[in-house]
């Protein structure tokens, strides 16, 4: 295993092998599930203090006593190097950059000083998200037994986690999060494999066209091909992300000649402007949901003769007044 710790940390590998010494590896920390989550999408670096933490000859810091940072600049000192396709870039004694993916780019820089060791994601490049299943196959090939156990030995004393999976195989879950969270993710999965994941700002999915205004929600824009049933889901979803569907977009069935009914799924909290305007042969219109807030100008106007909306019984009144204001020509059924 290359030893990053020999190079660019010593001090941190001194302070390592005095838990041993001290302690063995038995953990002082809480238990903590399965996962470790480093939060990198505030800019701040996560620093570990020589001074406050250094080991003596009479005593040696706690896991439980050391601050979330600490443990972080520990833990991926040794969890960064071993992982699979993560490459080390050291440019100097004291400097070393960790690449973790070009598309999304996520990359960690690595620093230490005569009293500080750190870490540090650049806001302004590394987006989105990190998660790995560590296991042992998913560690760089060619480590040794030893390499590999002493990583987990560092995962259990700091974090207290000792799990292992249906193999009988220990493992941990890593998630280091960007800036901007959900633009993309890279996913090391338990048998080594890697996947990358943008997440598209607009897509379509079963005739239905979509565009994301939230981590975890979208807005109906509009069909990809005229048919006489359109419906608007309570949920869709895409690169294997579910969306609430939360709005209707401004003129998403303007004009539309062939649609004649439409259902809106129950999470939808705003019909835009002219939504359903001269959609000539609209009969009819289910609207599930009980969350409209907001019913744009027009919204229903210049429809089929007799078009009427079925509304929840208990916010018959609230959409009769919403609608009314709208200036839609819509008749509501309870």
């Amino acid at each position: 295993m290359k030893k990053v710790q020999a190079t660019i940390n010593r001090i941190v590998f001194a302070f390592a092998m005095a838990i041993i010494m001290f302690f063995g590896w038995k953990t002082n920390a809480l238990a903590a599930g399965d996962e470790i989550v480093v939060d990198f999408s505030n800019g701040q670096p996560k620093s570990f203090d020589f001074q406050k933490y250094a080991p003596t000859v009479s005593s040696v810091t706690k896991s439980s006593d050391l601050d979330d940072d600490a443990k972080a600049v520990m833990s991926l000192t040794y969890i960064l190097d071993s992982l699979e396709e993560i490459s080390l870039n050291q440019d100097s004694a004291r400097g070393a950059e960790f690449i973790i993916s070009a598309a999304p780019n996520q990359s960690i820089s690595f620093n230490t000083s005569d009293d500080y060791s750190f870490f540090y994601a650049d806001p302004k490049s590394s987006v989105g998200t990190y998660e790995a299943v560590v296991t042992k196959n998913s560690m760089r090939k060619g480590l040794t037994n030893e390499d590999i156990d002493y990583v987990f030995h560092v995962v259990e004393y700091l974090y207290g986690i000792n799990a292992t999976n249906a193999n009988g195989d220990r493992y941990f879950k890593l998630k280091l999060l960007f800036s901007n969270p959900g633009y993309g993710y890279v996913r090391l999965n338990e048998n080594g494999t890697v996947e990358r994941i943008i997440r598209e700002n607009s897509f379509s999915e079963n005739n239905c066209s979509y565009e994301v205004t939230a981590d975890d929600e979208v807005k109906f824009t509009g069909v990809t091909k005229k048919t006489k049933s359109v419906n608007i889901p309570d949920t869709v979803m895409h690169q294997g992300y579910t969306y609430k569907v939360t709005a209707i977009a401004d003129k998403a069935l303007s004009g539309n000649g062939k649609v004649t009914s439409v259902t809106i799924g129950s999470n939808v909290r705003s019909i835009g402007k002219s939504a359903f305007e001269k959609c000539k042969k609209l009969k009819k219109a289910k609207i599930n949901t009980t969350a409209l807030t907001s019913v744009g100008k027009r919204a229903f106007a210049k429809n089929a003769s007799g078009f009427t909306a079925k509304v929840p019984k208990a916010k018959y009144k609230a959409y009769k007044k919403l609608f009314k204001k709208s200036g839609s020509s819509v008749k509501l059924k309870k």
